[in-house]
C-alpha cells in the first residue's frame, strides 16, 4: 500500500487561502442577495426603507436622541447620494397629536434645558432625565431643520448635512408624558447598485477560491 505524503507547507498555505477567499465570497454573495431583496421588496410606497425603533415612551416632556455627529467631509453631497433623504416618523397612541423634529443638538439642548425628558440610548431603551414637566410648544421654535406636527402619523423629512444633530418627539403643547411608535427611514438610493456589485464580486471570488482549492488538492494527489 502506497502512503500519501503529508501536504507541503506551501500547499497548505494555498488551501487556506482558497478557503478564506471562498468564505469571503460566500459572505459577499449573501450580502448581495439580501440587499437586492431588500431593495426590491422592502421599500414603502415612497421608496423608503424602515429601520424601526418601535414603541417608546417617557415620563418627561420630550423623547430625544443623543447627539448624532454627521461628517460629510470635503464632499458635502456624498452622504446625500449614499443615504438620500431620512424620515423621522412617529404615531401617537390613541390618535393624539404629536410633534417630530430634527435640529442641531445644541439648539435642542438649550430648548430642553431643565426639562424632564427621555433620551434614547439604543433601540427602545430610554434613560429618564429629571426636570420640569412642561416646555414651550415645539412648533413655535425656529431652529428645526425638519419638523411636522398634528394628529395621526407625523413625518419629518431631512437631508443629512454636516453637524451634530438630535431628533425629538413631543406632544404639540410641550406637555408630559410622551408615548409614540417611532420609525427611522432612509431612501438609500445606492443599495441596489452596491448589492449587485457585492453579488457579482462574491461570485467571481467564489470561482477563484474553488479553483485554488481544487488545484491544490489535485497537486497533492499527484
Amino acid at each position: 500500500t502506497r502512503s500519501v505524503p503529508p501536504p507541503s507547507a506551501g500547499r497548505t498555505v494555498v488551501l487556506v487561502v482558497g478557503a478564506l477567499v471562498s468564505a469571503l465570497a460566500l459572505a459577499l454573495v449573501g450580502a448581495g442577495v439580501t440587499g437586492l431583496v431588500t431593495d426590491r421588496v422592502g421599500r414603502d410606497a415612497g421608496g423608503f426603507l424602515a429601520s424601526g425603533v418601535g414603541a417608546a415612551s417617557t415620563r418627561g416632556a420630550a423623547l430625544r436622541t443623543e447627539p448624532v455627529v454627521v461628517d460629510t467631509g470635503s464632499d458635502s453631497d456624498a452622504l446625500a447620494r449614499a443615504v438620500g433623504q431620512l424620515q423621522l416618523r412617529a404615531t401617537a397612541a390613541g390618535g393624539r397629536g404629536l410633534f417630530v423634529g430634527i435640529a442641531p443638538s445644541a439648539d435642542v439642548d438649550g430648548y430642553l434645558a431643565g426639562v424632564a425628558q427621555g433620551v434614547w440610548r439604543s433601540g427602545t431603551d430610554v434613560e429618564e432625565v429629571g426636570g420640569r414637566a412642561l416646555v414651550a410648544p415645539p412648533a413655535a421654535q425656529t431652529f428645526w431643520a425638519a419638523s411636522d406636527s398634528g394628529t395621526g402619523t407625523r413625518t419629518a423629512v431631512w437631508t443629512p448635512r454636516s453637524g451634530t444633530w438630535a431628533a425629538v418627539v413631543m406632544n404639540p403643547d410641550g406637555s408630559a408624558p410622551v408615548a409614540a411608535d417611532v420609525q427611522v427611514l432612509a431612501r438609500v438610493p445606492v443599495l441596489g447598485v452596491a448589492s449587485t456589485a457585492a453579488l457579482w464580486t462574491g461570485i467571481g471570488l467564489l470561482v477563484v477560491g474553488v479553483v485554488v482549492i481544487v488545484l491544490a488538492a489535485r497537486s497533492r494527489r499527484e
